[in-house]
């Protein structure tokens, strides 16, 4: 297995409500041994990935991925844990912060959050026990925590805001679901039958236009790709846009042209940004405002285009290198 606001009417959420859930918190691991531990963070960036800025003064949070952007451009929620004292990716918490780095909080244990387009909900994921995809008010998930399925995984909430999809996985292997938020329906975008897929892999992403989705997976093949999935009905409309190992990255360019994905450099061993166009299978191109020697990975385009808030892990101090 692979794993990692919209007004609606109320209607709208009565399928959801009915499976509503008690709000569960995590505790800090403040007791154990502090461990030496990479930092990788929150940075916002031009659009070409230069001028990286800490998002916020969280050194608490050591590992910081999966940003999402409220669509006004005032908020930029995330996943974080602290690695320095054994956490996994399996103990993260959802951050939110202002723009401006201020007014940090953490709201609740999951990852990858996705703003609805008002931003007065936020969909994501919970690990075991509470595993599955989840809806909460984006302020404070006491006023509203709902369960929306209990076995899918990585939501990605539409722009237009009639949508929430994830992926979840069934006997003929991987797929992508399209819950609609005012019929309460679902559908699949690959065959039920014969999936192309046996793994999809998280932070799959939404166009601008909410038509299609790009996704990273594994082909009943082996082979990783990425693809682009016709998101309006499930005809297998879908294109392969590049073939090979890819990161956890995935999103669109703002005029939703061009898809971007971290890969991994093969000539500078580290993991960057590239877009692809978002039709057709092409060379994928490095933003070239990159530091060469940080990682990125994980990364969300602003509401207006002018910049990127990116997983960022810059490369050790001189000093450091030479113990290793």
């Amino acid at each position: 297995m692979v794993t990692r606001d919209g007004h609606c009417s109320p209607g709208g959420w009565l399928p959801l409500l009915a499976v509503g859930m008690a709000l569960v918190v995590t505790g800090s691991p403040l007791a154990q041994e502090k461990r030496e531990t990479p930092t990788t963070l929150i940075h916002l960036t031009d659009p070409d990935g230069s001028d990286p800025k800490p998002l916020a003064d969280l050194p608490e949070f050591r590992f910081q991925g999966s940003p999402a952007w409220s669509r006004d451009g005032t908020r930029v929620a995330f996943d974080a844990w602290q690695p320095q004292y054994g956490e996994t990716n399996s103990d993260s918490q959802i951050v939110i912060v202002d723009a401006n780095g201020k007014n940090p909080r953490v709201l609740i244990d999951g990852a990858m959050p996705s703003f609805s387009p008002r931003g007065k909900r936020i969909a994501f994921s919970r690990y075991s026990p509470n595993r599955g995809v989840w809806v909460m008010n984006a302020e404070d998930p006491e006023k509203e925590l709902v369960l929306l399925d209990e076995s899918g995984w990585s939501a990605d909430w539409s722009p237009d805001g009639k949508s929430i999809a994830y992926t979840k996985y069934g006997s003929s292997g991987a797929n992508i679901i399209v819950f609609d938020l005012v019929e309460g329906d679902r559908r699949f975008l690959f065959d039920e039958a014969q999936s192309p897929y046996r793994g999809i892999y998280w932070n799959i992403c939404w166009s601008p236009d909410s038509k299609r989705i790009v996704y990273r997976a594994i082909g009943q093949d082996g082979q990783q790709e990425i693809g682009v999935v016709n998101a309006e009905s499930p005809s297998q409309d879908y294109v392969t846009l590049l073939k090979g190992k890819a990161a956890s990255g995935m999103g669109w360019s703002p005029d939703g042209k061009r898809v971007l994905v971290s890969r991994r450099d093969p000539e500078r061993k580290v993991t960057q940004l590239y877009s692809l166009d978002a039709d057709k299978p092409s060379a994928p191109e490095r933003l070239k405002g990159q530091d060469p020697e940080a990682h990125l990975t994980d990364f969300a385009f602003a509401p207006d285009g002018k910049s990127l808030a990116v997983s960022v892990r810059k490369p050790a101090p001189a000093k450091d290198k030479a113990k290793k």
